[in-house]
C-alpha cells in the first residue's frame, strides 16, 4: 500500500525529493486512503500477536510483569497508530504527530522488552533464531529513532525553532529514510 502511495504522491508532485516522509505520501485522496487502509491492516495484526506471544511466555515463566506491561503497551502502540491513519499530516498535524510519538515510543518499548523477556526466558524456552532477529530489530529501531531525533533537533537548532520553512535539504531525505526503517522494525 505504501509503495502505491509513494508513487503515485511522486508522480502527480505531492511529494517531493527530497522530502520522501511516510506522512507526505498519505496527505491527498486517494493515496490518503490506500495509505490509511494499509496502515491500519498492518496495526490491526499487533495486539493479536502481542496476545499469542504474551500467552507462550505466561506458560513458560507466570506472572513475568513485564510481558503483561509489554502487552498493554502493544494495545497503546496500536492506538497511535490508528490515529496515525485516521489523522493525516494535512488534516491536522498535531493530531497525527502526537499519535506518531505514542506509536513509536510505545513500539519501541515493547520491542526492547521483547529482547529482555527472551534474556530472561532463556532457559524456559528455546527462542532459536527469533531472539537473534528481535535483537537486531531492537538495535535497528533505536538506531533509527536516535537518529531522527538527533536530525529533529539540528531542523530546530538551524531554523531557531521555527519549523514553517520546511526540511533543510541535508537532513530531510536522511530523515524520510530513518522514519521509514523505525515504522518497518515497530512493525516486525
Amino acid at each position: 500500500a505504501f509503495s502505491v502511495c509513494y508513487d503515485m504522491s511522486i508522480k502527480k508532485k505531492w511529494l517531493k525529493p527530497p522530502e520522501l516522509f511516510l506522512s507526505g505520501a498519505i496527505n491527498y485522496m486517494p493515496a490518503s486512503s490506500i495509505g490509511a487502509f494499509g496502515l491500519i491492516l498492518a496495526i490491526v495484526c499487533i495486539p493479536p500477536v502481542m496476545f499469542v506471544r504474551y500467552v507462550q511466555i505466561e506458560e513458560a515463566v507466570p506472572d513475568m510483569r513485564v510481558n503483561k506491561i509489554s502487552l498493554y503497551s502493544s494495545w497503546i502502540a496500536s492506538f497511535g497508530g490508528f490515529t496515525v491513519a485516521c489523522f493525516q499530516a494535512r488534516s491536522n498535524i498535531h493530531v497525527h504527530l502526537a499519535g506518531a510519538g505514542i506509536f513509536f515510543a510505545f513500539s519501541l518499548f515493547v520491542v526492547l522488552s521483547q529482547v529482555y523477556i527472551d534474556n530472561v526466558t532463556r532457559d524456559s524456552i528455546k527462542h532459536g533464531t527469533g531472539g537473534m532477529l528481535r535483537k537486531c530489530i531492537a538495535l535497528v529501531s533505536v538506531g533509527s529513532l536516535v537518529t531522527m531525533a538527533i536530525q529533529g533537533l539540528m531542523i530546530l537548532i538551524e531554523y531557531k525553532g521555527d519549523v514553517s520553512k520546511g526540511t533543510p535539504e541535508g537532513i530531510a531525505l536522511p530523515m524520510s529514510i530513518m522514519e521509514l526503517t523505525f515504522f518497518a522494525t515497530c512493525l516486525a
